[in-house]
């Protein structure tokens, strides 16, 4: 039944392929708040494809993205006229070697003109593979 928003924070391990859990986790948080939440499994999802490209685009190997969490949270309002913060979605999802599982949902604000927080951390394997990648084309000249 959604109400006011939940104060508080809903700690879980959700598959991203349970829609019908992770809509229930969203509606126990944002109550009928929804202009600058999270509102749909689709949404979540959409944020996990967005983390997973990102991984795969900078050469993260698939066995090194295992042990990566994203925390993300939408854009205030983009008029000036706003001048007050908005409840907001904060979501958090953590890569496995299953893939990506929602872990945590809470009611944030969120202030006009503020930008989007989409944190993603990675493993020190992860990161590695990262450098290697970013220095595939460039050799360091010996001194």
């Amino acid at each position: 039944m959604a109400g006011k928003p939940k104060q508080g924070k809903l700690e879980m391990k959700i598959n991203m392929k349970d829609d019908a859990k992770i809509n229930s986790a969203l509606v126990a948080i944002n109550g009928r708040s929804a202009s600058f939440c999270y509102t749909s499994a689709h949404e979540i999802r959409t944020l996990a494809d967005r983390a997973e490209k990102m991984l795969s685009d900078r050469g993260v190997y698939k066995k090194h993205a295992t042990g990566s969490t994203l925390t993300a949270m939408r854009s205030g309002a983009t008029a000036k006229r706003y001048k007050y913060s908005a409840n907001a979605t904060r979501v958090t999802m953590a890569r496995t070697p299953g893939g990506w599982f929602l872990t945590g949902v809470e009611m944030g604000t969120v202030c006009p003109l503020e930008k989007e927080v989409f944190a993603l951390t990675v493993s020190p394997d992860a990161g590695t593979d990262i450098i290697a990648r970013a220095m595939s084309d460039i050799s360091v000249r010996e001194v």
